[in-house]
C-alpha cells in the first residue's frame, strides 16, 4: 500500500511495464550472491514521460549490492531502462561485459546512484568491442519528485553561487 516492494536476502529479476509509483528493494550479503537486482529485459513506464511530461509513473530500484543487466538473449540487442537506480555498496553494470558480444545500447532514462562504478562494455579506437554502449538521460522529474521511500538526502537549497 505504500508503494514499496522489498525482498530480504534475495536476488530480484526485473522486466516489464510500471504503472504508478514504486520502489523495489533487496538486501543480502555479497558473499552469498544476494542483495542484487538483475535486469532481464526492458523496464518501461506505462506512460512515457519523454512524450507525456505529466506521467506519474516512477520507479526506484534499490539494491544493497549490484544492479546488473543480465547476459541473456533478450538483452543482446539493447535494453531500455526507465528507473532511478541506487546501489548501496555495489554498482550498476552489465554481466559478462567483457565477454558477451556487442549487445547494442543501454538506454537509461532516470538516474544512477552507486558506490562503485561498474563496466558495461569494452571499447577500442573503432568503437564498442563487447557489451553495451551507453545512452543515459536524466529524468528531470527526479529533481522535485522521487519514488516512495527512495534513499535521498532531503532537499537542498542553493544559498550562494560562484562562477
Amino acid at each position: 500500500p505504500n508503494g514499496v516492494i522489498f525482498a530480504q536476502d534475495a536476488v530480484l529479476r526485473l522486466e516489464g511495464t510500471v504503472k504508478g509509483r514504486y520502489s523495489i528493494g533487496v538486501s543480502g550479503s555479497s558473499y552469498n550472491g544476494k542483495g542484487k537486482v538483475l535486469l532481464d529485459n526492458d523496464l518501461l513506464y506505462s506512460s512515457n514521460p519523454k512524450t507525456n511530461p505529466s506521467s506519474i509513473d516512477l520507479l526506484g530500484i534499490v539494491a544493497q549490492n549490484d544492479i546488473l543487466v543480465t547476459d541473456n538473449t533478450d538483452n543482446r540487442s539493447s535494453i531500455d531502462i526507465y528507473a532511478s537506480l541506487y546501489s548501496q555498496s555495489g554498482g550498476f553494470g552489465a554481466q559478462n561485459y567483457d565477454t558477451r558480444p556487442n549487445s547494442g545500447t543501454i538506454n537509461l532514462y532516470g538516474g544512477i546512484q552507486q558506490s562503485t562504478r561498474r563496466a558495461v562494455g569494452t571499447f577500442n579506437s573503432y568503437g564498442i568491442v563487447t557489451g553495451f554502449n551507453k545512452n543515459y538521460m536524466y529524468d528531470e522529474r527526479l529533481r522535485n519528485s522521487f519514488p516512495p521511500n527512495y534513499p535521498g538526502t532531503g532537499r537542498f537549497q542553493i544559498v550562494s553561487w560562484y562562477e
